[in-house]
C-alpha cells in the first residue's frame, strides 16, 4: 500500500463528498461551541462534557467512514446520521485500544528514553489494530485480531496514516490552541482534521481489504 497515493486519495474523497460531510460536522461544531463556554467546577460535570465531547466525534468518525466506504446513500442527505447499536460497539472498542495501551504507557518509567518509547509503541499499536473502526462504522465485523493480521504487511504505511499524520495536521490546532479568543476556530480546525484523519484510515482499509481480496 503506497502512503502518499493513500492519503492523496483520501484528500480526493473529502473534496468529493465536501459538501455532504460539511454537514456532517455542521451540528457538531455548533454543539462543541457552546459546549466550549459551559464551566462548571463540578468533576461529574465536566466529566459529563468531556463524555458528550467524545460522542460528538464518534459521530462525525462513523458518518465520515459511511460516507467514504459505503457512498453519500449511507446517511441522510440532510448529513444528519441517526446513531444506532454500531455507536456504542465503536465506543466500547475505542476504550478497549485504549486499556491496550497501557503496556505501551507504562514505558514511561523508562529512564532517558522512556517517552519515545511510549510514543513509538502507541503509534505501532494504532498502526495495527485501528482497522477495527471503519469495519464497525459499515457493520463488518473485524477483532483487533483480524486488525493486527490484515497489517501486518503494512506495518510502517499503516502507522504513518492513523498515527504520524494525525499528529502532524494536529499541529497548527495545538499551537493556535494557546493563543486567546481562538477556541471556537480551534473547534472547527479540530473537527476538520477528524475528518480528514478518518478519511485516511477508510482508504486504507479500503486499499488493504483490495489487496487481500485481489
Amino acid at each position: 500500500m503506497d502512503i502518499l497515493q493513500t492519503l492523496k486519495d483520501s484528500l480526493s474523497f473529502v473534496y468529493y463528498y465536501r459538501r455532504l460531510l460539511g454537514k456532517v460536522i455542521l451540528i457538531p461544531i455548533s454543539l462543541i461551541t457552546l459546549l466550549s463556554f459551559i464551566e462548571f467546577e463540578n468533576t461529574f460535570y465536566n466529566f459529563s462534557l468531556s463524555l458528550i465531547t467524545f460522542v460528538i466525534y464518534t459521530y462525525v468518525a462513523i458518518s465520515t467512514h459511511r460516507i467514504i466506504l459505503i457512498g453519500p446513500s449511507s446517511i441522510p442527505k440532510s448529513g444528519i446520521y441517526i446513531p444506532s447499536k454500531r455507536d456504542v460497539k465503536f465506543i466500547v472498542y475505542t476504550l478497549g485500544i485504549c486499556i491496550l495501551m497501557i503496556p505501551a504507557v507504562l514505558l514511561a518509567f523508562i529512564p532517558y528514553a522512556g517517552a519515545v518509547m511510549v510514543l513509538i509503541a502507541v503509534f505501532y499499536l494504532l498502526g495495527r489494530l485501528s482497522l477495527v473502526f471503519p469495519a464497525i462504522a459499515i457493520d463488518q465485523h473485524l477483532s483487533f485480531s483480524d486488525s493486527w493480521n490484515n497489517t501486518k504487511n503494512y506495518q510502517f504505511s499503516m502507522m504513518v496514516i492513523v498515527a504520524i499524520f494525525p499528529f502532524v495536521i494536529s499541529i497548527p490546532e495545538k499551537l493556535l490552541s494557546y493563543l486567546p479568543y481562538t477556541q471556537i476556530l480551534v473547534n472547527i480546525i479540530s473537527l476538520i482534521t477528524t475528518v480528514f484523519v478518518v478519511a485516511a484510515l477508510s482508504t486504507a482499509y479500503k486499499n488493504i481489504n483490495e489487496q487481500h481480496n485481489s
